[in-house]
């Protein structure tokens, strides 16, 4: 009958035992289960400190919990301690590899590559965005992720492929559009970019002034790049009319009009806006509107011009050289006569240049003109640059074909002549002789 009582109450005990191991289980579940909660509320209330410090102790009981990982992980990215976070998410994404479902996997991963984005270390983002894309190759946020990382480190070609797949999933996504309009642009792809950029202005439905300026900006670049000038403009002026990034919207179509060769247009807008823009954009109107009076072979008032851009910025672009090449124009205004394209003007100043009282005959050339006087022969050469050898030929077959008589004849020329023509002062001396460069200005100044 003991024996029986006794093996009963063993019996009963290890019944309570383990009652009572099920019900410390139970308890820590509940507790771990009040503390996940806490978590959640934590980071939902942006309290990110609570979060970590339960995470943390809930981990050293359970270790292996991606989950907790995950929520510390959160924790740290609020903080915006990313290099905590990226290694807590790496943990995370190892522990859910081996249990959680795909979706939540992927989840983790993505969270992986963004914190890796966050600390700058991109091939690792890029690697956790891969993995997403290799299970899920539709999934936004890791095309947009991988598009964003090659977009930011101008790989356009291989943000192009990227771009173009979340394109065709969500067309009227017009940032990530844009990119892909830019990466077209880069990639010299300008049909391309012609219409994904103009798609994103025909259907912008907010009033998004950054997205607005950056696509018209853009599209008037590929405009330019095509040489859809006219439509370049029109754009551009639109953003004008709205006062956005005046100061460069306004040097754009003023290269533009001169790019267009509309060379009226380009100086009258470049000198209507000079007061509207910076000392800086200042020098860049006056720069255009001395090439578009070059190209208009107004050359004295293209130095003039660039003489003033030199004044602001003698560093910008081809100044110093521009400046160095004309500076006789600069310094003495007598000489704007021979770049006169009023022949009248020009003949006068040449007839007054070569001090003959009698002209015979005159040939006239577009870069010279050839005067026969009595027995003497001369050429005025009309370009601001050395004559070349073939302009040296040309004189010689016209005074040899109507100056019979003479041959040898002396050219005026400001610039001399090209050196691989002639290193010193005269060239071919039986022929002609040469006057230039100070010995011209001392004739024009009647020295």
């Amino acid at each position: 009958m003991k024996e029986l009582n006794v093996v009963f109450l063993i019996w009963i005990a290890a019944i309570l035992f383990a009652i009572g191991i099920i019900i410390l289980i139970i308890l820590k579940f509940i507790k771990k289960d009040t503390a996940l909660v806490t978590i959640e509320k934590s980071l939902k209330e942006e309290n990110y400190k609570k979060a970590l410090s339960i995470g943390l102790k809930i981990l050293k009981d359970d270790p292996k919990d991606f989950l907790v990982k995950y929520y510390i992980a959160q924790a740290y990215e609020g903080l915006k301690d990313y290099r905590q976070a990226a290694a807590y998410y790496e943990k995370a994404s190892i522990a859910a590899s081996l249990s959680a479902q795909e979706e939540i996997k992927s989840q983790i991963f993505l969270r992986v590559a963004e914190s890796y984005r966050k600390i700058k270390k991109y091939n690792e983002a890029l690697g956790y965005y891969v993995l997403v894309l290799d299970k899920q190759p539709k999934n936004l946020k890791a095309l947009a992720g991988v598009s964003e990382l090659y977009f930011e480190q101008e790989n356009y070609r291989k943000a192009r492929e990227y771009l173009e797949e979340y394109v065709k999933l969500k067309p009227d996504n017009l940032r990530i559009r844009f990119m892909l309009g830019k990466s077209c642009y880069k990639t010299n792809n300008y049909s391309d970019a012609m219409n994904h950029l103009e798609f994103i202005l025909q259907n912008m439905k907010i009033n998004d002034e950054v997205l607005i300026t950056n696509t018209s900006m853009l599209l008037a670049d590929v405009y330019i790049a095509t040489k859809n000038y006219a439509k370049a403009i029109n754009v551009l002026k639109s953003l004008l009319e709205k006062n956005i990034e005046s100061e460069i919207v306004i040097v754009k179509i003023a290269d533009a009009y001169l790019k267009n060769n509309q060379i009226k247009e380009a100086i009258t807008f470049s000198t209507q806006n000079l007061n509207r823009v910076s000392k800086d954009k200042q020098c860049e109107l006056y720069y255009i509107i001395g090439n578009a009076f070059m190209k208009d072979d107004e050359i004295f008032k293209a130095a003039k011009n660039w003489q003033q851009a030199y004044k602001i910025n003698p560093s910008y672009r081809d100044l110093k050289s521009i400046i160095s090449r004309y500076n006789y124009l600069i310094e003495y205004p007598e000489l704007e006569p021979l770049f006169s394209k009023n022949e009248g003007v020009f003949e006068e100043f040449a007839i007054k240049l070569l001090g003959s009282p009698y002209i015979k005959q005159i040939i006239k050339k577009d870069n010279f003109w050839a005067f026969e006087s009595g027995d003497m022969s001369y050429v005025v050469f009309r370009k601001p640059y050395p004559a070349t050898i073939a302009e040296l030929n040309e004189m010689e077959r016209i005074i040899k074909q109507n100056f019979k008589a003479n041959t040898k004849y002396i050219l005026y020329s400001l610039y001399g002549i090209t050196n691989e023509n002639n290193t010193s002062n005269v060239y071919n001396a039986d022929k002609m002789d040469l006057v230039s460069d100070l010995d011209f200005i001392k004739k024009v100044k009647g020295e």
